[in-house]
C-alpha cells in the first residue's frame, strides 16, 4: 500500500513516481478519493482544500501516471485500460465551473465547493477521454448515490441533517457501478461517459460544451503548475 494526501500536489506527484518505480504496467486507475469540508480551508500549497482533494490532486496523479497507462495500452486490447472517477449527482446541482475562479474563493460556501469538485470529476473524465482518444484508454465518471460510509462526518451541519435521513446504499451497492466500469465489457466500448446504476446519466450541461471542457483542462493544468513552480 502506498499512501498520499491527494489534497497536496507534491504528494500526488510523489505517489505517481512511487507507482511508476514499482511496476511497468497500469491497467486501471480509480480516482475515488474525495471529501466535503464544512468551512474554507487552504492547503499548505495555497489551494482550497475541497477542490484540491476532490479534483486537483487526482488530476495531478493522473498526469503523472499517464505515461504508464499509455505504455500499458500500447500492448493491450482497446478499452481494457481504464480511468474511472467517482463523482456524484451533486455535480448536476451547482453552478457551472467559473474558469476565472475555479476554487470559488470569491463566493465560497461548502455546498457550492463540493458541487464544483464533483462537476470537475465529470468534466475531467470527458476531457481525459478526448485527450486519450487515439490510445485505446477509456475514461468514465460515475455517481454512486448516498452510501453508508463515514463520508458525511466532516460535512456542514445542514448537510448532515439532510443526509442523516436519507436511505443509504450499502458499500457493495455504492461500489457496484464503479466496479462495473472498471471491469465490465460494455464500459470498454465507449469513453467520456457519466453513469449511475450501470446506465448512462445526463451530466451537467457544461460537460457537453466542448469549449468548456477544453478550458477546464487548461485551467486545471494552470492551477497544478502554479504549485509545482
Amino acid at each position: 500500500m502506498l499512501r498520499a494526501d491527494l489534497s497536496l500536489i507534491a504528494e500526488a506527484d510523489r505517489l505517481a513516481q512511487d507507482v511508476a518505480a514499482r511496476t511497468d504496467r497500469l491497467d486501471l486507475l480509480v480516482n475515488n478519493a474525495g471529501g466535503m469540508t464544512d468551512r474554507l480551508e487552504m492547503t499548505a500549497e495555497g489551494l482550497e482544500a475541497n477542490f484540491a482533494g476532490n479534483h486537483l490532486g487526482p488530476f495531478a496523479l493522473t498526469q503523472g501516471l499517464e505515461p504508464l497507462l499509455r505504455q500499458t495500452a500500447a500492448g493491450a486490447p482497446a478499452g481494457s485500460v481504464r480511468v474511472v472517477m467517482t463523482a456524484s449527482d451533486a455535480s448536476e446541482m451547482g453552478l457551472p465551473v467559473d474558469f476565472d475562479d475555479m476554487q470559488n474563493l470569491s463566493r465560497f460556501n461548502p455546498g457550492l465547493a463540493y458541487c464544483t469538485g464533483k462537476l470537475a470529476n465529470v468534466l475531467f473524465a470527458r476531457a481525459l477521454a478526448s485527450r486519450l482518444d487515439d490510445t485505446g484508454i477509456v475514461a468514465h465518471a460515475m455517481a454512486p448515490g448516498a452510501t453508508d460510509t463515514p463520508f458525511f462526518s466532516n460535512a456542514p451541519a445542514e448537510t448532515r441533517a439532510h443526509t442523516d435521513n436519507l436511505s443509504k446504499l450499502t458499500v457493495a451497492e455504492g461500489a457496484d457501478t464503479l466496479i462495473w466500469l472498471a471491469l465490465g465489457e460494455e464500459a470498454g466500448r465507449s469513453s467520456g461517459g457519466y453513469w449511475e446504476k450501470r446506465a448512462p446519466r445526463a451530466p451537467h450541461p457544461q460537460v457537453d460544451d466542448a469549449d468548456a471542457v477544453a478550458r477546464f483542462w487548461q485551467e486545471s493544468e494552470r492551477l497544478v503548475d502554479s504549485v509545482r513552480g
